[in-house]
C-alpha cells in the first residue's frame, strides 16, 4: 500500500493582482517557503532513520473554475537532502536532488468536494562525485483528495487540498520511505 498525507493551503492572485472567482477563471497560485514536507524513512529491519526532511522551496498550484472546478496542476519543488545510516564496514549515504512533487493530470472536484489524482515524485540520485542521475518517477496512484475553495479575507482565492493513505511509499535498497506529509501555503 502506498502512503501519502498531503495538506495544501493556497491563496494567490492572477496577473492583474486580483483573483476573482467567476465563470471560466484560471488562477495560478505561488507556493511559498513557509510550507513543510515530512516523511519517515526506515532501514531493512524497520528501525527509524534520523534525518532532516527536505524543505519546500517553491512551486505553483493552478485551479480552473467555471461550470466545474478542476485542479489543473500542483507542482511543488523540494530542496535536496541526504540520508545516512551506519552499517558494518562504513556509512551508507543516499543523497537525493531535483525533487519535485506534481499531479500526473488534472483532477475534477465532485459535488462532495472530493477528487482523485495520481501524485508523482521526480528525483535524482547524487553519486560520490556529486553528479546527479535521474531516477524513475515514483507515483502515489489514485490518491483521494478533499478540496475546499474559499475567498480569503483579502479577497484572494484560498484553496485547501488534502490527501492521505497509509503504508510504504517507496523502497530504495536498504531504506524504505513511509508516510509522506506535506503542508503547503501560497499567497
Amino acid at each position: 500500500m502506498k502512503a501519502l498525507a498531503l495538506s495544501l493551503l493556497v491563496a494567490g492572485c492572477a496577473t492583474d493582482g486580483e483573483a476573482e472567482i467567476g465563470f471560466s477563471s484560471i488562477v495560478t497560485l505561488e507556493v511559498d517557503a513557509t510550507s513543510t514536507f515530512d516523511l519517515d524513512i526506515t532501514d531493512e529491519a524497520g528501525a527509524a532513520i534520523d534525518f532532516q526532511a527536505p524543505a519546500v522551496i517553491g512551486g505553483q498550484v493552478t485551479i480552473a473554475t467555471g461550470a466545474e472546478i478542476v485542479v489543473e496542476a500542483i507542482d511543488v519543488e523540494l530542496a535536496d537532502f541526504a540520508v545516512e545510516k551506519e552499517k558494518p564496514g562504513g556509512t551508507l549515504r543516499i543523497e537525493l536532488a531535483d525533487l519535485r512533487l506534481h499531479l500526473a493530470g488534472p483532477m475534477r472536484l465532485d459535488a462532495d468536494g472530493l477528487a482523485r489524482g495520481d501524485l508523482v515524485l521526480d528525483l535524482s540520485l547524487v553519486d560520490g562525485h556529486g553528479d546527479a542521475h535521474r531516477l524513475a518517477p515514483q507515483t502515489i496512484p489514485d490518491a483521494e483528495w478533499t478540496i475546499q475553495l474559499d475567498t480569503a479575507s483579502d479577497g484572494l482565492l484560498a484553496a485547501s487540498l488534502a490527501s492521505a493513505t497509509l503504508g510504504p511509499v517507496w523502497d530504495f535498497g536498504d531504506l524504505e520511505v513511509n508516510d509522506l506529509a506535506i503542508g503547503v501555503t501560497a499567497r
